[in-house]
């Protein structure tokens, strides 16, 4: 991490004493708080590589196992997200005061409220990333609206809160809603994936139910450089954009059948490098022959003609400028008119900053397309 790393308030230590005590080794760093990017990690010595920083005992993580069987029972059938995050929320006291030490150091619901959409007012999504949102100001991408509205990351997340506080809801008389959802940001927020020991089961558990809470490992927060800022990182060289939306509905079903016998359909991405190998595949479809195509699926396009790959990478990165950096590069133009028209504050000042990151990779792009 860059930055000045500060020591951060009381709580942090007794929380670091809390976890040493429940068998956390912490190895050369430490928690601290870095002016203007909020709670991390900091090395306190020089770190060798692949020096262990940091382990926890499975005995100290927080899981379905730890939560008391009645609790459990209670709920029947339910998401392990939603479990935890109800145990949380409305567990006995007596229970919860085991992990009050790691609580205190949670976000506060503010934290929350001010960086994560799901709290933001409905009539004031509109200026959210389609990734984000599900749906586009400036483009027509051919889908029906149910499919539409229910493909960005949002939609999803709420999706599936509703499901969870409709089961917890009907069990518990009178939980309140705001804290549930505090409590289940948390756990969208903070846990890891894990696959509980030993534990006979009749079917392979959901990769989304593989999920536990980890203690102290949580304050290393992903960025490839500096801190997080709400939902986006400051800095970070594997952003990326996903354009299935933009490439799929160009693709006859015929060119669909190629692409999934060859293992090649969807999940097509746009890097600060220009396109993944997938999509550069895809988008062949639409520049080669089907006897060119199949040629540059089996070399990568070294074995095409020279004069053949000369038109095709023209073609081909004439293609993505028209279909792909076109309507997004209208998208990042209207939205930052938007933002900046409603205030650049708060969490709209999130978004500008999203919008700004995607209008640069955009740019970044335009010189390595295929």
């Amino acid at each position: 991490m860059m930055g000045e790393a500060l020591s951060p308030e009381e709580k942090h230590d007794i929380f670091t004493k809390w976890a040493k005590n429940h068998g956390v080794r912490i190895n050369g760093v430490a928690p601290a708080r870095f002016a203007g990017r909020g709670l991390g990690i900091a090395a306190t010595r020089p770190i060798e590589t692949g020096e262990e920083l940091v382990k926890v005992p499975l005995s100290a993580l927080l899981t379905t196992d730890s939560i008391p069987t009645p609790f459990r029972d209670l709920h029947g059938d339910i998401s392990v997200h939603g479990l935890l995050t109800s145990f949380l929320a409305f567990g006995d006291p007596e229970d919860l005061s085991t992990y009050s030490p790691w609580i205190d150091t949670w976000p506060s619901p503010v934290d929350f409220a001010e960086s994560m959409p799901i709290m933001w007012p409905k009539h004031e999504l509109c200026p959210l990333p389609p990734s984000i949102s599900g749906r586009w100001s400036t483009v027509n991408v051919h889908k029906p609206p149910t499919e539409e509205s229910t493909s960005g990351l949002l939609p999803k997340q709420e999706a599936k809160f509703k499901k969870d506080w409709t089961k917890v809801s009907s069990v518990i008389p009178g939980a309140d809603r705001g804290r549930y959802m505090y409590y289940w940001l948390i756990a969208n927020t903070r846990t890891f994936y894990h696959e509980l020991p030993g534990r006979k089961q009749k079917k392979k558990m959901a990769r989304e139910d593989c999920m536990a809470l980890c203690p102290f490992a949580d304050y290393f927060n992903h960025a490839d450089d500096e801190g997080v800022d709400g939902f986006i990182l400051p800095t970070n060289k594997s952003d990326s954009l996903i354009i299935d939306h933009l490439i799929l509905p160009h693709l006859s079903p015929h060119h669909k059948s190629l692409l999934e016998e060859a293992g090649y359909l969807g999940t097509y991405t746009l890097l600060p490098s220009g396109v993944c190998y997938r999509t550069q595949v895809a988008l062949r479809t639409q520049t080669l022959s089907l006897e060119h195509w199949r040629l540059y699926v089996a070399s990568g396009g070294v074995d095409l003609p020279a004069k053949v790959q000369e038109r095709d990478e023209r073609d081909a990165e004439e293609w993505l400028r028209t279909w792909v950096l076109g309507p997004w590069l209208r998208e990042v133009k209207g939205a930052l008119g938007r933002v900046r028209a409603s205030g650049e504050k708060g969490w709209r000042g999130v978004v500008f900053r999203r919008w700004v990151q995607i209008g640069e990779l955009l740019e970044g792009a335009k010189g390595a397309l295929v």
